[in-house]
């Protein structure tokens, strides 16, 4: 089981996750359930649902018997359509005391319904395109971001202010974890026919173990840094440990008996916090990629596995982690 857990490519499951919460975080962080904060954070987040561009930095620490690692970095983002540069220094140190830091620098863009995304590798850069439909670039109508609002606000199981300053509101924030899952179903149904990159089977099973990873998780809590002034939220703060304990814990059930013992002591182990902070909100004039890269990007192809002589079944494709 541990070898499994080394051969995930952990790191960039790490960065798509941090992209993604600085594409969708804005949405996804301001609505309220809680009666008494409800008006309140609806305004915040009908703020947020107007910001078109705005600069990240991302802080992330992980403690484990396998090591440390810690992430630092920033970027910037622009919607309608997206584009974002990111970069990243990946710090890991393991069990033996050996440290290696690590560099990622990114760009994406999104195109005539294809989302490409640039990084640099061993000094040359890759890219890799997925058909994504017009959902990145479509803009959001005033029945779009009512629609929108009734969603989160029904996603958020309870919110709380759990303390105030002169200048700033910090909003402890829980999300319905079944409610996630069946959002996040409904979406991918949604999109399903818009995009050919993934087989409808590989899409199915990707889906069911998502929703299950969510849901085993449970509810997951996250304090929103707001500012009084600009009723803007300007930090999220996670500890991700719990989530990450009872998500991985599904793992367990396919463990070999011998390997348990040793999967639960190194989850009760392991913890992991993490920070966004958002700032410059659509106040970023442009986010070019630089032309060069596009003209010498090298198109990522993973690898597949060849079919042997005594195997009937159809050969199996297995991607490689994207460069994504």
């Amino acid at each position: 089981m541990l070898r499994f857990m080394r051969r995930i490519n952990w790191t960039m499951v790490l960065v798509c996750g941090f992209v993604l919460a600085a594409m969708g975080g804005s949405f996804a962080l301001a609505a309220a359930a809680v009666p008494t904060e409800k008006a309140y954070m609806d305004e915040v987040y009908m703020n947020m649902a107007d910001v078109k561009n705005l600069h990240y930095t991302v802080d992330l620490e992980a403690d484990t018997p396998m090591g440390q690692m810690k992430m630092t970095g920033d970027g910037d983002l622009k919607t309608e359509p997206v584009v974002y540069q990111n970069n990243m220094n990946i710090w890991f140190r393991d069990e033996k005391g050996k440290e290696v830091t690590v560099p990622l620098k990114q760009y994406a863009e999104e195109n005539a319904g294809n989302f490409t995304v640039y990084t640099l590798q061993k000094n040359e850069w890759v890219k890799q395109t997925v058909a994504v439909g017009q959902t990145f670039s479509k803009q959001l109508s005033s029945s779009d971001k009512s629609a929108l609002q009734k969603m989160m606000t029904g996603l958020m199981k309870d919110v709380k202010l759990q303390r105030e300053t002169p200048t700033y509101k910090y909003m402890e924030v829980t999300l319905d974890s079944a409610r996630l899952s069946d959002i996040l179903d409904a979406a991918i149904k949604e999109n399903k026919e818009k995009t050919t990159a993934v087989p409808n089977s590989m899409m199915a099973q990707s889906t069911a173990m998502a929703r299950m990873l969510i849901l085993s998780a449970g509810d997951i809590t996250y304090v929103a840094k707001v500012d009084k002034k600009s009723k803007m939220i300007t930090q999220v703060d996670m500890d991700m440990t719990g989530p990450i304990r009872k998500g991985a814990s599904l793992f367990l059930d396919i463990a070999q008996p011998r390997e348990k013992d040793q999967v639960k002591e190194f989850l009760a182990k392991s913890t992991m916090t993490m920070s966004v902070v958002y700032s410059k909100c659509n106040q970023i004039d442009s986010i070019v990629i630089p032309q060069e890269i596009k003209d010498t990007a090298k198109e990522y192809k993973p690898m597949t596995r060849v079919k042997r002589k005594h195997e009937v079944k159809t050969p199996v494709v297995e991607d490689e982690p994207a460069a994504i």
